[in-house]
Parts: structure tokens; sequence; C-alpha cells
């Protein structure tokens, strides 16, 4: 394949080998095999998880008082364990894979001249990323700097609930000990209503939802209101989610964040690839 194809006009001046280390790194070849591997940790899970689930282990009743049309679904049997350990070891892999994504990244840019410092920083204050961006990109071009800069946490009105924070808490906590974030919640609920005989008016049920209560014997899931006499019945998905001690907020569904969280992997890699094509820098 030509350099021109790669955007890379004017590296047919460079040696055989420098035109090989620059279309390696705007490939991103490295950075994109570990977003590769990051997915098929991340189907894993999901397809852990819906197994389990699967088996159908939670079941709910419906506590009805008709006269004052007040419901309560409620959790009614002790479920099993869920295999926490098994999900939290592939919760982990997925984390480092895509964290190492983005450390590829900054040593692709730097075109073998990065040392055991380069890294890609991840950031919840531009103070911060100024003080580390001296040591862990100072082999990178202005222009890759900038952009690895514009696509730091800190630009989210709360840094702690981005894509790339996820990663680096979950990768962070899982060099230390073993991830016991993952709990049982409900994802969804889905209710039915039969209403009385007769029944003239505005019918608006008042739900009251608890999506981050633990599925345990007993729990209530949710408070619903209705007129007097009306019936109800419920449904209710279940998921998979990290604790609030993990540090980036409360309860976040497990195999969704970590979708999200590979869906923005490889939308920055695919910009910092248009990045590197058309840097100057890089030449």
């Amino acid at each position: 394949m030509s350099c021109t194809s790669w955007g890379l006009s004017r590296c047919f001046g460079a040696t055989t080998r420098q035109r090989r280390r620059r279309l390696y790194a705007v490939a991103l070849e490295g950075s994109r095999a570990k977003s590769r591997r990051a997915k098929q940790h991340r189907d894993a899970l999901d397809k852990s998880v819906r197994a389990f689930f699967k088996k159908k282990p939670y079941r709910i009743r419906v506590e009805s008082d008709l006269q004052r049309g007040h419901h309560i679904v409620r959790l009614v049997n002790t479920p099993p364990r869920p295999p926490s350990k098994e999900w939290a070891l592939i919760i982990g892999d997925c984390a480092h894979a895509m964290r190492s994504a983005f450390d590829y990244i900054t040593w692709e840019c730097s075109y073998g001249r990065g040392d055991r410092r380069t890294a890609y920083p991840i950031c919840r204050s531009e103070r911060e990323f100024d003080g580390v961006a001296k040591r862990k990109l100072r082999h990178l071009s202005p222009r890759m700097r900038a952009a690895i800069k514009s696509a730091q946490p800190y630009h989210a009105p709360n840094p702690t609930l981005t894509n790339l924070w996820l990663i680096e808490t979950l990768d962070n906590a899982d060099k230390h000990r073993l991830l016991t974030v993952t709990v049982s919640v409900q994802h969804s609920l889905d209710a039915s209503f039969a209403l009385p005989i007769g029944f003239i008016g505005v019918f608006n049920p008042s739900p009251r939802l608890f999506p981050n209560v633990q599925l345990k014997r007993n729990a209530m899931l949710a408070k619903i209101t209705t007129p007097p006499y009306v019936k109800m019945r419920a449904n209710f998905t279940p998921a998979i989610a990290f604790g609030e001690g993990v540090g980036f907020g409360g309860r976040a569904y497990a195999v969704d964040s970590l979708r999200d969280a590979l869906a923005n992997l490889n939308s920055l890699l695919a910009s910092f690839r248009i990045v590197l094509a058309n840097d100057p820098g890089a030449r």
C-alpha cells in the first residue's frame, strides 16, 4: 500500500524503515488489536451474564392494596449466588486491554522514540494533565498532544462519570486486588394494569423505582400508586452493576458501561488516525 493512501504525502523521501514505522503508527494497529481483544472480553462477559439470567434465578411478587391503590414489587426468593469472581476477572481483563490500547497510542505516535515514561495520561483536571504530559507525551508532536488533551475527562461536567475515567479506575483497581464490585440489580421493570369495570377518569400511575437495590430476598424493587381497584402485574430485567465504592459515582450497569467505553475508545482511535495522517510533525 502506498504512503499516499494513508495521507502521508511527504514520506517518500524517508527510508524504508521510516516509512514502515510511520504507516504502522498511522494505522495504530497495536491499539486496534488491543481494542479487538477488549471486545472479546466484553462479549464473553455478556454471554456469561445472559446464561446466568436465562435460568430465571429471580422471582418477584406484586403486593397490592387495591382499596388504596398501592402496589409493591418485591423479590420473594433467595437467588443463587452469581459467578461474581468470574465476572470480575473478565471485567478486569477487558478494562486492562482498553487501558493498554490508550498507552499503545502514545507509543505508536512517538514513532519508536518513546521511553519507559511514554504513556497515555487520563486526568481529572487540566493542571494535572499539564504536569504529567511533560513526561508522558514529550516524544509526541504538538498536534497529537493537543488531540489527547482535548479528549481528557476533565472537559466533562463530572469527569468521574466519563468512559475514560471508568477504564482508568477499573484498571487501577484490578492491578492490586480482585474486583468485587459486581452486584445484581434491576435493569428495567415492565408493568401491566387491569382497570376496574366502569372506570372513568385519567389513568396515570405514579411509579417509584429502586434500580440500585441489590437483588436479594425481600428486596423492594418498586412502589407504584394507581387509582383504587386497579390490578397490576410486573416483570423485570436483571443486570449486573458496579458498586458505588469503585470510585466513579453510583451504580453503573457493567455490560452497558464496558460497551460504551469500548465505543468511545474506537471513536478516539479513528480521530487520532486522522490527526496523524495530517500531522506535519509526523513527517
